[in-house]
């Protein structure tokens, strides 16, 4: 349950114990990762305490401004992930140049990361669907051993028709890792209907 103002975001825990008020987005940042400090969170069917981390990788911002919302929901620390040498595009040379990069399974370097993933049980690992598949830096977390042994809810950005991306995402994830939930926008939607896009993603997370 949650009710907002201009950017103020009053919600209940997903503990259920309580109102959390989030003003502006809280986030801070260091060396190009951004992170938000205490991540505890009971999961519900274990009834035990997990610790959470919500990774990311954003190109134009729309996964990043889910990412940060969940955070705020779980109170939990984030990561952004980025590459050191990123090209920034747009329109079409934009999809040419991601998808090549999705089709020839780059793993680009990333800039340094700064969080112990050992410290975390659960995962919120966010993507944008390049090629209908995930972006690159995300495969560069897997071939470098970052997550495993992780629980992983998914959630993923698309200007739409995402195809098989889920399936193939949840492919890689269960390679090392246990699949929990999954959760799709659309682009636009963040973009111009953020009420119903955050009451959905607050529903979901509450499930």
């Amino acid at each position: 349950m949650y009710t907002v103002k201009n950017n103020t975001w009053a919600f209940k825990s997903v503990s259920g114990e309580g109102w959390i008020l989030v003003v502006g987005s809280g986030l801070h940042k260091n060396k190009g990762v951004g992170v938000l400090q205490g991540a505890n969170h009971k999961n519900k069917k274990e009834g035990k305490m997990s610790k959470v981390l919500v990774v990311y990788y954003s190109f134009e911002g729309h996964t990043k401004k889910i990412a940060e919302k969940i955070s705020q929901n779980l109170n939990a620390d984030i990561l952004e992930v980025k590459p050191k040498n990123e090209k920034k595009s747009s329109g079409f040379s934009k999809f040419l140049w991601g998808g090549s990069q999705v089709v020839m399974k780059k793993s680009p370097e990333l800039e340094e990361i700064s969080i112990d993933f050992s410290q975390y049980d659960e995962i919120y690992l966010g993507t944008p669907i390049w090629a209908w598949s995930f972006a690159p830096p995300i495969r560069t977390l897997f071939e470098k051993g970052y997550i495993k042994g992780k629980k992983i809810n998914l959630f993923y950005t698309h200007g739409g028709g995402p195809g098989k991306a889920e399936e193939r995402i949840r492919e890689e994830v269960q390679k090392e890792n246990t699949f929990g939930k999954a959760i799709e926008f659309l682009d636009k939607d963040i973009k111009n209907n953020e009420e119903i896009v955050i009451k959905k993603l607050y529903e979901w997370i509450e499930k």
